[in-house]
Protein backbone atom coordinates (compact mmCIF):
# COMPACT_ATOMS: atom_id res chain seq x y z
CA UNK A 1 0.00 0.00 0.00
CA UNK A 2 1.32 3.50 -0.98
CA UNK A 3 -0.25 6.99 0.42
CA UNK A 4 -0.93 9.41 -2.61
CA UNK A 5 -0.34 13.45 -2.38
CA UNK A 6 -3.83 13.22 -0.93
CA UNK A 7 -2.36 11.34 2.07
CA UNK A 8 -5.19 8.31 0.82
CA UNK A 9 -3.71 4.72 0.40
CA UNK A 10 -4.29 3.11 -2.68
CA UNK A 11 -2.85 -0.20 -3.78
CA UNK A 12 0.22 -1.08 -5.05
CA UNK A 13 -0.27 -3.47 -8.67
CA UNK A 14 1.78 -6.68 -8.09
CA UNK A 15 4.44 -6.61 -10.83
CA UNK A 16 5.97 -9.78 -10.67
CA UNK A 17 4.88 -12.43 -13.17
CA UNK A 18 2.08 -14.26 -12.29
CA UNK A 19 4.24 -17.78 -11.93
CA UNK A 20 6.17 -16.23 -9.22
CA UNK A 21 2.95 -14.99 -7.82
CA UNK A 22 1.96 -18.68 -7.19
CA UNK A 23 4.97 -19.63 -5.54
CA UNK A 24 7.60 -20.44 -8.14
CA UNK A 25 11.10 -19.82 -8.98
CA UNK A 26 12.39 -18.96 -12.09
CA UNK A 27 15.47 -20.51 -13.58
CA UNK A 28 16.86 -19.48 -17.11
CA UNK A 29 18.43 -22.11 -19.33
CA UNK A 30 20.94 -20.75 -21.76
CA UNK A 31 20.96 -22.53 -24.92
CA UNK A 32 24.56 -22.49 -26.81
CA UNK A 33 24.45 -22.58 -30.61
CA UNK A 34 27.17 -22.33 -33.19
CA UNK A 35 26.26 -18.67 -33.60
CA UNK A 36 24.57 -17.63 -31.23
CA UNK A 37 22.80 -18.61 -27.81
CA UNK A 38 19.27 -18.35 -26.94
CA UNK A 39 18.00 -17.96 -23.30
CA UNK A 40 15.18 -20.48 -22.09
CA UNK A 41 12.79 -19.09 -18.95
CA UNK A 42 11.67 -22.59 -16.74
CA UNK A 43 9.26 -21.80 -13.89
CA UNK A 44 9.22 -24.85 -10.95
CA UNK A 45 6.46 -25.29 -8.57
CA UNK A 46 4.12 -27.18 -6.99
CA UNK A 47 0.07 -27.33 -7.92
CA UNK A 48 -2.08 -27.78 -4.87
CA UNK A 49 -5.31 -29.45 -4.41
CA UNK A 50 -7.22 -30.69 -1.20
CA UNK A 51 -5.74 -33.83 -1.36
CA UNK A 52 -2.56 -33.85 -3.14
CA UNK A 53 0.66 -31.68 -4.38
CA UNK A 54 2.03 -31.97 -7.95
CA UNK A 55 5.51 -30.83 -9.03
CA UNK A 56 5.18 -28.82 -11.88
CA UNK A 57 7.19 -27.07 -15.05
CA UNK A 58 6.80 -24.73 -17.05
CA UNK A 59 8.77 -23.26 -19.94
CA UNK A 60 9.02 -20.38 -21.51
CA UNK A 61 10.47 -19.31 -24.72
CA UNK A 62 9.11 -17.70 -27.92
CA UNK A 63 6.45 -19.65 -29.02
CA UNK A 64 4.93 -19.50 -25.11
CA UNK A 65 4.22 -21.57 -22.35
CA UNK A 66 4.47 -25.21 -21.80
CA UNK A 67 3.05 -26.59 -18.69
CA UNK A 68 4.25 -30.29 -17.59
CA UNK A 69 2.90 -31.95 -14.59
CA UNK A 70 4.42 -34.59 -12.62
CA UNK A 71 2.46 -38.12 -11.78
CA UNK A 72 -0.86 -36.35 -12.26
CA UNK A 73 -3.69 -38.36 -10.41
CA UNK A 74 -5.20 -41.46 -12.25
CA UNK A 75 -8.45 -40.95 -12.43
CA UNK A 76 -7.09 -38.30 -15.43
CA UNK A 77 -7.45 -41.09 -17.23
CA UNK A 78 -11.09 -40.67 -17.12
CA UNK A 79 -11.45 -37.04 -17.02
CA UNK A 80 -13.33 -35.34 -20.41
CA UNK A 81 -9.29 -33.36 -20.54
CA UNK A 82 -7.48 -36.52 -21.14
CA UNK A 83 -6.59 -35.73 -24.36
CA UNK A 84 -4.77 -32.46 -23.17
CA UNK A 85 -1.90 -34.53 -21.39
CA UNK A 86 0.53 -36.50 -23.01
CA UNK A 87 2.66 -39.42 -21.32
CA UNK A 88 6.21 -38.32 -21.19
CA UNK A 89 7.10 -40.94 -18.14
CA UNK A 90 6.17 -39.95 -15.08
CA UNK A 91 5.72 -36.32 -16.05
CA UNK A 92 2.86 -35.35 -18.29
CA UNK A 93 2.72 -32.37 -20.73
CA UNK A 94 -0.23 -30.03 -21.11
CA UNK A 95 -1.82 -28.44 -23.91
CA UNK A 96 -4.11 -25.72 -24.08
CA UNK A 97 -6.25 -24.54 -27.20
CA UNK A 98 -5.07 -20.41 -27.30
CA UNK A 99 -8.07 -18.69 -25.19
CA UNK A 100 -7.74 -17.54 -21.61
CA UNK A 101 -5.61 -20.79 -20.38
CA UNK A 102 -3.06 -19.23 -22.71
CA UNK A 103 -2.31 -16.72 -20.24
CA UNK A 104 0.00 -18.74 -17.26
CA UNK A 105 -2.47 -17.06 -14.47
CA UNK A 106 -5.61 -18.76 -16.03
CA UNK A 107 -3.77 -22.18 -16.75
CA UNK A 108 -2.70 -22.43 -13.26
CA UNK A 109 -6.73 -22.51 -12.25
CA UNK A 110 -7.71 -24.37 -14.69
CA UNK A 111 -4.93 -27.36 -13.86
CA UNK A 112 -5.69 -27.01 -10.06
CA UNK A 113 -9.76 -27.47 -11.28
CA UNK A 114 -8.87 -30.37 -13.43
CA UNK A 115 -6.77 -31.88 -10.90
CA UNK A 116 -9.15 -31.78 -8.28
CA UNK A 117 -12.18 -33.25 -10.07
CA UNK A 118 -9.67 -36.34 -11.83
CA UNK A 119 -8.92 -36.81 -7.95
CA UNK A 120 -13.08 -37.53 -7.30
CA UNK A 121 -12.52 -40.11 -10.53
Amino acid sequence: MIANRRGNLALEQDQRHPLVRYGFKRRDIVIKGFWSSTVRSEYHGFLRTPRRVYKTKVEMDEQGYKFFIQKPPPGLNRHEHKFCFSSLGDWYSVHFIGGSEAHPANAIISLQKILKEAEQL
